[in-house]
């Protein structure tokens, strides 16, 4: 009885969390929330809209081939897993507009289309950080994206605004505002000049993960991050600190394929020699494995640093989302110790899975 009552409640929360427009009760024991758990139950999978999971799947497929955070999103319960996996979704298919081999002018119009699409999303917000407690379908006119769009960008687009309602306006379109320094492969001279541009891509990714967390828990907890600047700034400061990992996986993978370089040329020993390297010659390897790892591990203090100044954010969470949110930051900060343990600097150093279950037990 125990089991058989465990698989009926697993059956009932998963429907209410995948169709969220349709079971708009989350949270809280009330009238309306049990009427809406045996509805669920008595309900057949099979009667309710196939493409949201199916979009949900292309969504995973998305990420197969980024291991990190597909790990990352299963660390966490269905529902958050779901969201994580969507906005994951779109924040891939927009970064590879960027880093995609096609013409200027369709990156231009694909991005274009993108800030159009965010704009009919966030159409009705009257603050650059105002959410929607009450679920409700965005009206989008998919017909001016088809033609542009694959189908498994079309999927992510669709499950973007299922989701659109509990998600804020500001980190997105400072996500997208930052692709245009890349379209120009802007360099950056300082830390705060390299700050600048994470204020508009990589910050933002930190305070995308925040809402979800806060809309499966508890709707009324958006209070302190409408409210209260603090949060805003710690869950940036935390998107840094990810992001100069980044810039240390990628030192050769973006020179050798695009000719960019994110290290902040202050820091580098031999500032035109080596910004000649990597930008314009787009041989990394010639600068020796040594003075990349130097390099990696100046950007690791600087991830450190942005760290332990963020790491606040993470307390003031629910107490059952902070091992999972901690752990999923150390599996991705563990690209440094691939980088370490590689006899050759790696081109786009990878976590291994055993790696990764080291980390988590």
């Amino acid at each position: 009885m125990v089991v058989m009552a465990g698989a009926c409640y697993d059956k009932t929360y998963g429907m209410i969390v995948s169709f969220t427009l349709i079971y708009p009760h989350q949270f809280g024991i009330s009238k309306k929330f049990i009427c809406q758990m045996f509805e669920a139950f008595a309900t057949s999978e099979c009667s309710l809209p196939s493409i949201v999971t199916e979009d949900l799947t292309s969504n995973l497929k998305s990420l197969d081939h980024s291991n990190i955070m597909a790990t990352s999103c299963y660390l966490f319960h269905y529902g958050i897993r779901m969201d994580l996996v969507s906005g994951y979704s779109f924040g891939r298919f927009t970064d590879n507009i960027i880093d995609d081999a096609s013409k200027m002018k369709v990156k231009q119009l694909k991005l274009k289309l993108f800030q159009q699409f965010i704009g009919e999303c966030f159409s009705d917000r009257k603050s650059d950080y105002e959410v929607k407690s009450e679920p409700h379908e965005v009206n989008i006119d998919w017909a001016l994206y088809e033609c542009d769009f694959t189908d498994r960008e079309m999927a992510s687009l669709r499950s973007f605004s299922r989701m659109a309602f509990f998600l804020a306006r500001k980190p997105y379109e400072e996500l997208l505002a930052g692709y245009k320094y890349d379209l120009a492969n802007t360099s950056y001279k300082t830390e705060q000049d390299i700050l600048k541009y994470f204020t508009l891509v990589a910050r933002s990714i930190g305070l995308m993960c925040i809402f979800p967390f806060l809309y499966r828990y508890n709707i009324d907890k958006y209070d302190f991050v409408e409210k209260d600047d603090y949060e805003i700034k710690k869950a940036y400061q935390l998107g840094n600190s990810l992001q100069f990992v980044n810039i240390s996986r990628d030192i050769v993978s973006d020179s050798e394929s695009w000719g960019r370089c994110y290290l902040p040329t202050d820091y580098l020993e031999d500032e035109k020699i080596d910004v000649s390297i990597l930008c314009q010659e787009k041989k990394p390897r010639s600068l020796g494995n040594d003075k990349l790892n130097r390099y990696a591990d100046k950007m690791k203090e600087l991830s450190d640093k942005h760290l332990m100044e963020a790491v606040d954010v993470i307390w003031r969470l629910p107490i059952d989302l902070r091992g999972s949110i901690l752990t999923s930051i150390e599996i991705y900060r563990g690209i440094y110790y691939t980088i370490k343990s590689s006899p050759t600097f790696p081109t786009k150093a990878k976590v291994s899975r055993w790696d990764k279950c080291k980390i988590i037990f």
